[in-house]
């Protein structure tokens, strides 16, 4: 539970100024009301430049996790249910924070995501705001094989969610049945993936924001 409690909503700062997110696990000071930025080394005392990113309340998939993290193969399905739909609705709100950073119109921003729902349209729009696809902005950030984990996460959520045979939990592991009828094993250890990818994604996000700040918006 180290790395998730190190890395789970509420350890994360933006600055007003220049944009860019920090973790506080990196920069402790961050937790105190006059904090000046890391970056761009902002500093207010009446108006104090960081602010809480992603902006959302808490969340308690912390807890919902240790109630569902056993071997009983039908938890493991609704963990990966709940985990996409978690990590889609941060990813949802960093996005539309970068948006409005791009467009410098909330009107503009509110009628986008009016207009372009779901998450696979969603992840072509960053790529349509920032110039870069979000699967190369990961890669440039050192996220390895996080995009492809995450797109797999959620092909197998997307299953179990209309009742598909194809999408198979079991001794631990994630398998997809495919056309061809073989069975193929997407991840070898469930669990310890689960874990893995609700540790990483605040980070990810974080560095794929501060990647964008540097070498697109200021373009």
């Amino acid at each position: 539970m180290g790395m998730w409690h190190k890395y789970q909503i509420g350890n994360y700062k933006q600055c007003r100024k220049c944009h860019k997110v920090f973790s506080i696990a990196d920069h402790p000071y961050l937790d105190m009301r006059s904090n000046p930025c890391p970056g761009c080394k902002a500093e207010d005392e009446d108006n104090p430049p960081m602010i809480k990113w992603p902006s959302l309340g808490q969340c308690s998939f912390d807890k919902i996790y240790e109630s569902l993290a056993t071997d009983n193969e039908e938890h493991q399905k609704i963990l990966i249910v709940f985990l996409c739909s978690n990590m889609e609705f941060i990813y949802d709100s960093f996005l539309r924070r970068l948006t409005f950073l791009f467009t410098k119109s909330a009107d503009c921003t509110e009628l986008l995501f009016k207009n372009i729902e779901g998450i696979r349209r969603r992840i072509r729009l960053f790529k349509e705001i920032t110039g870069i696809s979000l699967e190369d902005a990961i890669r440039e950030c050192g996220g390895g094989g996080f995009y492809n984990d995450w797109s797999n996460l959620r092909k197998a959520r997307n299953g179990f969610a209309h009742g598909s045979e194809d999408w198979i939990v079991s001794g631990g592991k994630l398998m997809h049945l495919g056309h061809d009828k073989k069975l193929a094993t997407i991840f070898e250890d469930l669990p310890s993936k689960i874990n893995s990818i609700r540790s990483e994604f605040l980070n990810v996000f974080m560095k794929v924001n501060n990647f964008v700040i540097e070498n697109c918006l200021t373009q």
